[in-house]
């Protein structure tokens, strides 16, 4: 706004202001500035009057941006004002030509909802007003899009989505979560020069990451992969861009460099430096947080040989401040302080130091601290004890190597290995293996490394997988129960499971699916999963699997069984509905949600058909799996016919079938194998040779003679061991 305006009287500016609206066209900018400085100097009456002024001035000559623009002016001082809203949404309303259309964009901005400020009204005014055919645009689900066309009738607009080409979003939905994106976007660069973007991904990475930031603002890494990998950064060449990137970033002094993978990188308006200024804001920060992250960022960027005396002193004072002020049950704090003024090569004195130190050489204090570090700051940790008392740090170590939770666990067994401990460490391990009392962190560290169990005599094979099935019975909970089910994700692959099993004795493989047959503290379709990996592996075992009840009923029906081959693909199948499925209808859900009123959305209504379906499918599923018996059908009775039989007969015309009856969810026309559960085989089952059977036909029915019944040949018991090995 030019000085002579901003001096103007209130008369003055009157006269002036009126000449202003009478230009063609309006000076919109000194309109803008005159009122804006009216409402900075508090002079709110004058500029509601003189924004009142221009605003039916522009509606009368339909300039919709216009008028938006001063609404917007005005909506930092009267976002809370109902009045203001009110007109906000009748003017802008009846600045359009055709007031259908006005009502169509208006209306969607959400001006009718209290919910929503009126500056974000307005700002999703701007939004639709700004879609136009070849509009580029950014949506939460759907990611990059074309504007293909508008229909201001039905309120939709319809966009071509890299995830969804020809999708229609209503005004309303749009409005709230689309994203316009300028030229300097990083989607716009790939989808105009895709050349160049590769070129600069391969050139200069650390570019590529600042203008990810400034697209969307502060990212971690794990966000910044989540964006360029795999779209504009190929999977297979991640680690060497981000390499490239992370050395540049680390040195760039307007880049915020964070200590830790969650924490975020962004942008600096002035370039970094650790000046008197900076250790000034230091001295008076009382957060502990922020003192650990200030303090991370210096030591990552100074020497610390180079600080002053001054600056040593701050730093001092302030993570002391850290190490007393840490809560109790946040030892890992303390241990971030002490190790922090060990980087920064500041000595603390003795007596301060020797509590806190104490407190993290404490078997309690180690694990608690171990439990709470980032994973990247324990083995630092450990270092440090080293460095500070080697011969009590070992033997602490050692000493809580059965107790550690499974992160903290791996990380330890490597820093022992790396340190000259690792014959001591495996010895604690023999000890527990021969006492009986390996914790389930230490079975799952040892599953994966089942070569290191036998090289090093640690224990037998057949010892750990008894140990195994004993620990995955106990209740399991919190981190013990991330370990538990990476041990049981290991049990039913049968990449894993087949090297093991072949390292035991054929006795031992026996004790091994009888303790996992009588276990009870297994969910019935996860044993029933490890079980038949391992028939499928072992089909002789199958007849430890055959109850007495399976041989009272002698496979005639009485019981309810199917093969291990259809039972792992049922179980596949609910798998699939409880991982995949259903999270993806869930995800459909929420963004049906948002396409607005519920009674007439047809997204949203066919979604929640087909939670209902799927819901239906995965209860059926579940209850079934636990009712029906997987089996080979070896050892399956065959006096009469009957479920694990095979039925030869002749037809009226003198033919002969041979049928083989197997369990409820079984059937392979090409093979001759039928379920228990059709016609045909109800009319079998219970019949021996000689008898006349009727048995449907394609006119009907007619009337056979059971010539022999049988066991199943092999390559039937093959077939039903199928894929659930």
């Amino acid at each position: 706004m030019a000085d002579d305006l901003k001096s103007m009287s209130d008369e003055q500016l009157d006269e002036w202001f009126l000449g202003a609206i009478a230009a063609d066209p309006l000076p919109m900018p000194q309109i803008s500035d005159v009122i804006t400085h009216l409402y900075a100097t508090m002079r709110n009456t004058k500029a509601d009057s003189l924004a009142e002024l221009v605003q039916d001035v522009l509606k009368r000559r339909h300039d919709i941006p216009g008028n938006l623009r001063i609404f917007e002016l005005q909506a930092p001082w009267k976002n809370d004002d109902s009045p203001f809203r009110t007109r906000c949404r009748s003017v802008l309303q009846e600045s359009y030509q055709q007031p259908h259309v006005g009502s169509a964009y208006v209306e969607s901005a959400g001006f009718d909802k209290g919910d929503i400020p009126t500056g974000e009204c307005l700002r999703r005014l701007r939004l639709i007003i700004s879609l136009s055919p070849g509009v580029l645009c950014l949506d939460k689900t759907w990611g990059f899009g074309i504007v293909r066309n508008l229909d201001a009738f039905y309120r939709k607009v319809g966009i071509d989505f890299d995830k969804k080409r020809g999708h229609e979003l209503g005004f309303e939905y749009a409005a709230a979560v689309l994203s316009l994106l300028d030229d300097n976007h990083i989607l716009v660069m790939k989808h105009r020069d895709p050349a160049k973007l590769l070129e600069l991904v391969r050139s200069n990475p650390a570019e590529v990451v600042r203008i990810l930031i400034r697209c969307y603002g502060p990212l971690n890494v794990i966000q910044i992969q989540e964006r360029l990998a795999p779209d504009i950064v190929a999977t297979a060449d991640w680690k060497a861009f981000w390499d490239g990137a992370r050395k540049v970033l680390k040195s760039d002094r307007f880049v915020h460099f964070p200590t830790g993978r969650l924490e975020p990188f962004y942008l600096l308006h002035t370039e970094k430096a650790f000046d008197e200024r900076w250790f000034g804001l230091l001295a008076s920060e009382r957060s502990i947080d922020t003192i650990l992250a200030k303090a991370a960022n210096l030591a990552e960027d100074v020497d610390a040989a180079t600080l002053s005396e001054q600056a040593r002193q701050i730093l001092l004072d302030r993570l002391i401040h850290v190490i007393k002020g840490a809560p109790s049950t946040q030892i890992q704090v303390v241990a971030q302080g002490l190790m922090m003024l060990n980087r920064l090569a500041i000595p603390l004195d003795a007596a301060i130091a020797a509590p806190y130190i104490e407190r993290i050489f404490s078997r309690n204090g180690l694990l608690s601290a171990a439990a709470k570090l980032p994973a990247s700051e324990f083995e630092p940790l450990l270092a440090y004890m080293m460095a500070h008392d080697r011969n009590r740090a070992s033997a602490l170590l050692l000493g809580v190597l059965t107790e550690a939770t499974i992160t903290p666990l791996n990380t330890l067994m490597e820093f022992m290995a790396a340190n000259g401990m690792e014959e001591q460490s495996l010895d604690v391990i023999k000890r527990s293996m021969a006492a009986n009392t390996l914790n389930i962190e230490m079975l799952t560290w040892l599953s994966k490394r089942i070569d290191l169990l036998q090289a090093k005599s640690i224990g037998t094979v057949a010892d750990f997988l008894t140990q195994c099935v004993t620990r995955l019975q106990e209740p399991l909970h919190g981190e013990r129960l991330k370990a538990g089910k990476q041990l049981r994700a290991l049990l039913e692959r049968k990449e894993w499971l087949a090297p093991v099993l072949g390292a035991i004795l054929p006795v031992e493989r026996e004790r091994f699916v009888m303790m996992m047959r009588d276990t009870s503290g297994w969910a019935q379709l996860e044993k029933n999963a490890v079980l038949a990996r391992i028939i499928g592996l072992y089909p002789d075992l199958h007849h430890l699997l055959i109850t007495d009840d399976d041989k009272n009923d002698g496979g005639r029906g009485v019981g309810r069984y199917t093969s291990w081959r259809a039972y792992a693909e049922r179980r596949t199948r609910l798998e699939q509905i409880v991982k995949v499925d259903l999270p993806e209808n869930a995800r459909d859900l929420a963004v049906a949600r948002d396409y607005g009123d519920l009674s007439e959305n047809h997204e949203f209504k066919a979604a929640k058909q087909r939670q209902s379906m799927l819901g239906n499918q995965r209860d059926t599923l579940a209850r079934e799996l636990k009712e029906v018996k997987g089996t080979a059908f070896e050892g399956f009775a065959c006096d009469v016919a009957g479920v694990g039989t095979t039925v030869l007969y002749t037809r009226p015309d003198g033919s002969k079938v041979e049928r083989y009856i197997l369990g409820e969810w079984d059937t392979d026309e090409r093979q001759g194998i039928i379920s228990c559960k059709t016609t045909l085989a109800a009319a079998l089952i219970g019949h021996k040779p000689g008898d006349d059977v009727t048995i449907p036909s394609e006119t009907g029915t007619e009337v056979c003679r059971i010539v022999d019944v049988d066991r199943l040949p092999p390559m039937i018991i093959a077939w039903a061991r199928g894929s659930a090995g």
